[in-house]
């Protein structure tokens, strides 16, 4: 907790009693000091503060405090020599939970101060179970990744930010190859090894600005936020050969696994997200099409150093890349 005091005889005893009941305190003399503490990003969960201290005084930092936006409440005991109901009024409409006359009775002091940590602990519980709700509901129950509907709720922020930065955003549809033939043969709970090891591994191989996904069974996106399409093939192999350079282990059973990426970049002017989906899924096919165990990206024409490859027919009928990019159909898998 923190102890507000600026008469430093009462601040050391109020601070010995309190240590003496198990509490851990942090002290401050006047609310300007109270103030910077409680500003950072471990301040005490229940403040006690004098009211009349030089500089702000305890009125002011109670009503500071509630006017900021906390994420957590805290619990805020003001203790003073002023003892008329106008004053407890004035204390209490601050944003004060409580108040005590000097001297400080400990007995009473002792009661606040048990009610206010069994409120906190309450309150902190509830938070716990928020946060735990929220990650249900948002990622992933088997690779902690963001599920389909969070990830594509963040991929919509992010094309509306770049839109209006004029910025390029890179997305990855990622496929397992032959998923289904380690299920048949191994098992499914072999097949979850697999899908958590991939999640892992690609976590580890994207930027920390960028986010990834589950998009469903053995399929999986990544968003590039504020990437450029010059990066986007060597980028793009970084994070394929990153999760398939080494074999994976389930069990005493080493497995290669292999991954089909299609990738594209959407540059500054404004497109859905749908259409963004359509147009890796595509990207994806032909991955898949050529041979699996590469990655297809479709990239502006433009880009110094690119080779146009074969535009697949169903690039021109459902991706309909026109002028702005190009799918690139690599001869090797590179």
């Amino acid at each position: 907790m923190l102890l507000v005091e600026d008469d430093p005889v009462s601040r050391n005893l109020l601070d010995h009693l309190l240590k003496d009941w198990g509490y851990s305190t942090i002290l401050a003399a006047d609310g300007g000091e109270a103030w910077e503490i409680l500003a950072g990003d471990r301040s005490p969960e229940i403040v006690i503060t004098d009211w009349m201290m030089p500089g702000m005084d305890g009125i002011e930092l109670c009503r500071r405090l509630r006017e900021s936006s906390r994420y957590c409440y805290h619990y805020l005991l003001i203790i003073s020599s002023r003892g008329e109901r106008e004053d407890i009024a004035q204390a209490l409409a601050s944003g004060a939970d409580g108040y005590l006359t000097k001297p400080v009775d400990p007995g009473e002091l002792e009661a606040r101060l048990t009610a206010a940590s069994r409120m906190l602990r309450f309150q902190n519980e509830l938070i716990h179970a928020r946060e735990q709700l929220r990650v249900q509901a948002t990622r992933d129950a088997l690779t902690g990744l963001w599920n389909r509907t969070a990830f594509l709720d963040l991929l919509e922020v992010e094309l509306e930010r770049a839109e209006r930065s004029q910025l390029e955003t890179g997305l990855l549809l990622v496929d397992v190859d032959h998923f289904k033939s380690i299920n048949d043969t191994l098992g499914h709970p072999a097949g979850d090894v697999v899908l958590q090891e991939t999640s892992r591994r690609l976590r580890h191989a994207v930027r920390s600005c960028d986010f990834a996904g589950r998009f469903g069974g053995d399929e999986f996106c990544i968003a590039l936020p504020q990437f450029h399409s010059r990066q986007l093939r060597r980028r793009v192999e970084a994070i394929r050969l990153a999760v398939t350079r080494e074999p994976m282990r389930v069990g005493n059973t080493s497995i290669s696994v292999t991954l089909s990426i299609g990738a594209i970049v959407a540059e500054g002017h404004r497109r859905s997200t749908s259409q963004l989906i359509a147009a890796a899924d595509v990207a994806l096919y032909s991955a898949k099409n050529a041979g699996r165990d590469r990655s297809v990206c479709c990239i502006p024409p433009h880009i110094e150093g690119t080779q146009p490859g074969t535009v697949p027919r169903q690039c021109a009928e459902r991706c309909n890349p026109g002028p702005t990019t190009l799918c690139i159909l690599p001869d090797q898998k590179t």
